[in-house]
């Protein structure tokens, strides 16, 4: 989430301004002004600028270590670290469509919740997560260094390989469809060295996009409370059937949160467009901070048509996510501020 551009100006004035008060050319308003006004001054001032700002006296360190500083920077940073924010917003009727896709027809699951109101419980619960955060410094230097530690890897230069990261992902939950239940079910796809390995979905009988028939999608639980920083999926390249056909979707998008029904997950993509080909391809969620415990891949649009019978089909080879379980105690800020907003997540679901 960007900035708007009165706030980018300030932060370059505040900085200029905070240079000539270190070199003495002018008096140190802080000493004069209102605590508050302090605080929200600084507030506009990026990481480096506020440990900058820390150095110029006493006074000023005092302020810039307060937690209403930092906690500014949590909720909007800059530069590379990740922002939290809901993604992008999807209509309840689609959300409520694919809860009851899911919920009814498959797990025999039924969420009473409103997929509207837990739309703007979402929105409203951004707020929230800064308010869990006990150490707003300490938070604002792991995902600092959680940014630089997990970085999107290299793309394979041989087709049907994945990448090496370690991937989140536990298990399959579900699928929209499975076109053989046996043997092409949403668990081959965690499979990430065996390519004769795959889910496929059933054929339909349209490939565009936007089509509800063209859509398929699929949930897997991750190995507890991860931050993801991206997906990658490998399509599936059938190279004993004519023309060695590949089956992409047109378009994906990624939703993750703390329960398995998707009108209940408070983070939503934007739709990235998928290549026709059976090469890894990555997809970059950052600077977006998401984090839960569930992935809900939806796909939409389909390029192929199966020779044998003419339908168009969605097929994965491999799907991986790469970030960080925050089981580990090496962001502890980070992990005790999410299993408390979580919980009130929860609550509010």
């Amino acid at each position: 989430m960007m900035r708007d551009p009165s706030h980018v100006l300030n932060s370059h004035l505040i900085t200029a301004f905070l240079f000539a008060v270190s070199l003495g050319k002018m008096p140190d308003p802080f000493a004069t002004l209102p605590t508050e006004i302090s605080f929200h001054t600084l507030s506009f001032l990026n990481f480096s600028s506020i440990a900058r700002a820390s150095a110029v006296s006493k006074l000023w360190n005092q302020i810039a270590y307060s937690p209403d500083v930092w906690s500014a920077l949590c909720l909007d940073p800059e530069g590379d670290m990740l922002k939290f924010t809901p993604g992008v917003p999807v209509s309840a009727e689609e959300l409520e469509t694919l809860s009851n896709h899911y919920s009814n027809e498959l797990l025999r699951r039924r969420s009473e919740t409103d997929p509207s109101v837990a739309c703007s419980k979402r929105m409203g619960l951004r707020g929230q997560f800064v308010s869990c955060c006990r150490h707003p410094k300490s938070f604002c230097k792991q995902n600092l260094s959680l940014t630089k530690c997990v970085v999107p890897p290299s793309r394979p230069a041989v087709p049907n390989t994945p990448t090496t990261f370690p991937t989140l992902l536990h298990s399959g939950l579900a699928a929209s469809t499975t076109d053989d239940v046996y043997c092409q079910d949403i668990q081959q796809t965690l499979f990430e060295n065996r390519p004769t390995k795959f889910w496929s979905s059933t054929g339909s009988m349209s490939g565009e996009v936007g089509n509800l028939d063209s859509r398929e999608w699929l949930c897997y639980k991750m190995t507890g409370m991860c931050i993801v920083r991206g997906v990658e999926i490998i399509p599936y390249r059938a190279i004993w059937q004519l023309g060695d056909p590949i089956y992409a979707p047109k378009r994906i998008r990624f939703s993750v949160g703390f329960t398995d029904n998707p009108a209940q997950m408070h983070y939503h993509s934007r739709w990235f467009d998928v290549e026709l080909s059976d090469f890894a391809q990555y997809f970059d969620l950052s600077p977006d901070f998401v984090v839960g415990e569930y992935l809900f891949i939806t796909t939409d649009g389909k390029y192929t048509t199966q020779p044998a019978d003419n339908l168009y089909y969605t097929v994965f080879q491999c799907v991986k996510a790469q970030g960080h379980n925050l089981g580990s105690d090496n962001y502890g800020e980070i992990t005790r501020t999410v299993r408390k907003w979580r919980e009130r997540m929860l609550r509010e679901l």
